[in-house]
Formats: C-alpha cells, sequence, structure tokens
C-alpha cells in the first residue's frame, strides 16, 4: 500500500469512527457572551508565532488563554487575536513592531495591542497588523511599512499604535 492509500484508509477509518458523534448545535444569542475558549494551534513556531511550545509541532496544543475570543489572525510570524469586548492581543515576531506593545520584543504569550479599543475586526499581514472598529469607522496599523502597509509616506519605517 502507497503512502496515498495509507492517509485515505485512515482518513476513512477516522470518518467511520466519528460518525457516531452527535455533535450538538445551540442558536446563537446576541445577547449571551461567547463561551471562554482557549486558542489551539500547531505548526512552526520559529518566533513564538504559535504561543507556547508544544511537545509535538503536528499535534495541536492549548495556548492556556482562556478568553472570550472572537477572532483570530495569522500573519508571516505572528498572531492577532480579538475578544468580544474589544480587545486584541497579539504574540510572535515583533521586528517591526507588528505587536503593538510599544516594543521589538517578540513574545510567546499574548500582549495586549496599546491604544486600541472597541475594535470588531483583525487582520494580520505579513509583518504588520490592521484592527477596525466599526462604531466609528476608525482604523489602526502598525508595524512594517517597506512597502506602504500602513498607509504611510515611505519613509516612515515601521510605526506603533
Amino acid at each position: 500500500m502507497n503512502r496515498l492509500s495509507q492517509k485515505v484508509v485512515a482518513l476513512v477509518a477516522t470518518s467511520a469512527a466519528l460518525g457516531g458523534l452527535r455533535l450538538e448545535t445551540r442558536p446563537v444569542r446576541a445577547d449571551v457572551p461567547p463561551p471562554v475558549l482557549d486558542l489551539w494551534t500547531f505548526g512552526r513556531n520559529r518566533v513564538g508565532q504559535l504561543g507556547a511550545v508544544a511537545p509535538n509541532p503536528t499535534i495541536p496544543w492549548p495556548m492556556h488563554e482562556a478568553r472570550h475570543w472572537v477572532a483570530i489572525s495569522a500573519g508571516s510570524e505572528h498572531t492577532l487575536a480579538l475578544t468580544d469586548d474589544g480587545e486584541v492581543f497579539a504574540w510572535g515576531n515583533n521586528a517591526s513592531g507588528q505587536l503593538g506593545d510599544g516594543t521589538t520584543t517578540d513574545s510567546m504569550l499574548p500582549v495586549q495591542v496599546k491604544g486600541v479599543t472597541g475594535v470588531t475586526l483583525i487582520a494580520a499581514g505579513g509583518g504588520h497588523s490592521l484592527a477596525y472598529r466599526a462604531s466609528d469607522a476608525t482604523l489602526w496599523a502598525w508595524g512594517d511599512n517597506s512597502v506602504g502597509a500602513l498607509a504611510q509616506p515611505d519613509s516612515v519605517g515601521t510605526s506603533n499604535v
């Protein structure tokens, strides 16, 4: 049996094993906050973009940062996450200030982005980060501006929030 056949057999076996599970779904209500959730990550973690180092990078591992997370976005080597109350957290590579904590120090733990509140959308780019607040159409951009990602003059190499 070749490798592809083995993977297909494993996938079918897993599907068959999970077929007996019944997943419950509940309606989402606007007056009920989302549950406190932990983020699970896996993969290459060269500069802490996945949080704490897992024993095996091929197996999902919890970050142990349980909050009311509502969105997450991954950049090249950093990650952004948004809570239900509009707070933005970031971790990983911070060489260009893309974590928004006023430093250029990498972090394996989520750090809160300074000066950003009431955020409704986030996006992590290659070496920059974006946050949008819908209530007043405010867009924040910080990190690497070497190719104009921050919509600032080219002379501005990096920018913090």
